[in-house]
């Protein structure tokens, strides 16, 4: 078989993208915009003027209740990974590897919020998004002598030179006279600029809808699948600085933009700024944007007639990249996983319709209260329609306020019995309901107002099912989220990091060599 054109090939990446987006930027979108709007407690839409419009917060309540006991579990201690060995030769290496990749996730990243963002995400939106990268980056400093000699200057540079020094400004050179008295030569200030590069695993939580996986995969992990791709939105100056040579036009306006509902209500806020940066990337064609795909595809490329792994990096139509890889480095995760199917379901799918109901009985609830206490009036009028009390009066309703009247009884209440206890039973179903689908007990919690009156035993048996529920989250979260991210660590780590690490550890500086290390540790996960 022949090798796979360039054109053919970016025909099959668009048409899998668009099989792609039209599954998560649609019928996905709209379910996590529902489940974004209610966890924010927006309106619904079908409020009346004049009548109650609150909207309660089970979805909120249940994911805050949720993920700090989520996040504990992970990123409560020094190591949310630990790597097991597979022979009596890899337990240093293993050990080593353990203490590189969380040290990695923790301190060269932020792994706290890395964590807490793709939590918070699989909670609320159904799926988080998760990808490890090698990145190198040039890091420029800058370096500043007073009072050098030429030879101060030389030494300086030869110290330097791993770093590319490059004297950058300096004064005009002073004679003086030493002790001596003999003619010296010297600088009054010296700027030298430094240039190094620098690698390191990136490791970035983004926003679900940034992730298109093959509609027909049929499993939380992504190794074997055969379309995963990453939008990233970039500005043309990045693209740059990531060693691509793409200019303004390749940035094409025409670029199926990523406008889904749940991106468009995440972005609402930020409408303003979002608007004055537009402006300002018109004028500044630097900052123009556009779509990078990194795309990560099962494809015979090469034509022999097997598939392989591919990472291509696209801008549009135009292909950037194209080379063989190792693995899928990207993850998502569900809180719930369902079967056969690639998206989960997240907690804020058990109890929305739960907090649409008790949105309902309550908005009632309050509806009788204010009918109760600010009733409507009856107003006598005479033969031809004319009130007999002053309709301005009635409709101020201030405290110690005066109605005009030209008859006593010209102005009575139309009492209202407030109903709101009838609703109450209600209320606590709707609480059981929604304990029952997330777990979350508030018995557990202390703040069960009858927990004292509970059964010992019945308190521990309500305890241990609601924990094996929310362990079981914790399990789904450690073996599809954690356990790749760390695996696609450490396999950068002996692919790309070609120095020795250096960090502190319990108290003393200890370095490890990567290139020592094996890829194929067995994974442990700590899970409380």
């Amino acid at each position: 078989m022949a090798k796979m054109e360039d054109e053919s090939l970016l025909s099959f990446l668009q048409a899998e993208e668009a099989d792609a987006g039209d599954f998560v930027w649609g019928k996905l979108a709209d379910e996590r915009e529902t489940a974004m709007r209610e966890y924010m407690r927006m309106p619904y839409g079908d409020e009346e003027e004049g009548r109650s419009s609150f909207v309660t917060s089970e979805v909120l309540d249940t994911i805050e209740w949720v993920r700090p006991a989520r996040l504990k579990i992970f990123v409560g201690g020094d190591q949310a990974v630990t790597f097991e060995p597979t022979g009596p030769e890899d337990v240093a290496g293993a050990e080593q590897a353990s203490d590189a990749c969380n040290y990695v996730f923790f301190k060269q990243n932020n792994g706290f919020l890395i964590a807490y963002t793709a939590i918070t995400d699989a909670l609320m939106l159904k799926n988080c998004a998760v990808m490890w990268r090698w990145k190198e980056q040039e890091i420029v400093e800058t370096v500043r002598l007073k009072g050098v000699t030429d030879m101060q200057v030389a030494m300086k540079l030869q110290e330097l030179q791993d770093s590319k020094p490059e004297v950058v400004e300096a004064s005009d050179p002073v004679v003086s006279v030493d002790q001596m008295g003999e003619p010296v030569s010297y600088y009054e200030y010296v700027k030298i600029k430094t240039t190094k590069k620098q690698g390191k695993v990136c490791i970035e939580a983004f926003p679900p809808d940034e992730l298109l996986v093959s509609r027909s995969w049929t499993a939380p992990l992504l190794d074997d699948c055969p379309y995963v791709c990453r939008m990233m939105r970039t500005t043309l100056s990045e693209l740059r600085e990531m060693g691509y040579d793409v200019d303004a036009d390749d940035l094409n306006t025409s670029d199926r933009i990523n406008t889904s509902s749940d991106r468009t209500l995440r972005e609402s806020d930020a409408n303003e700024w979002i608007d004055h940066r537009d402006s300002v990337a018109t004028e500044d064609e630097s900052r123009r944007e556009g779509w990078l795909r990194f795309e990560f595809v099962l494809v015979d490329y090469d034509g022999d007639g097997i598939s392989e792994r591919r990472m291509i990096v696209r801008l549009n139509d135009k292909i950037l990249k194209n080379e063989e890889c190792s693995h899928v480095p990207i993850a998502t995760a569900s809180p719930i996983l369902r079967s056969h199917r690639w998206d989960g379901h997240s907690l804020a799918e058990l109890v929305s319709d739960l907090q649409r109901l008790g949105s309902v009985v309550t908005r009632g609830m309050l509806d009788s209260l204010y009918l109760a206490n600010n009733p409507r009036k009856r107003v006598l009028t005479d033969t031809t329609g004319a009130p007999l009390a002053n309709i301005d009066d009635l409709l101020d309703s201030r405290v110690g306020g005066l109605i005009r009247m030209t008859q006593v009884d010209a102005v009575t209440d139309e009492v209202t019995p407030w109903v709101g206890q009838q609703a109450f039973p209600m209320l606590e179903y709707v609480d059981r309901v929604r304990m029952n689908r997330s777990g979350v007990n508030y018995m557990s919690s202390g703040l069960d107002a009858n927990a004292i009156n509970k059964t010992a035993a019945g308190a521990r048996i309500t305890d241990g099912r609601m924990q094996e529920r929310t362990e079981l989250i914790a399990r789904v979260f450690a073996e599809t989220l954690f356990k790749p991210i760390f695996a696609g660590t450490l396999k950068l780590l002996t692919e790309y990091c070609m120095e020795t690490l250096s960090f502190r550890l319990k108290g003393q500086f200890v370095q490890y060599d990567p290139q020592e290390w094996r890829d194929g540790y067995d994974m442990s996960i700590n899970v409380g």
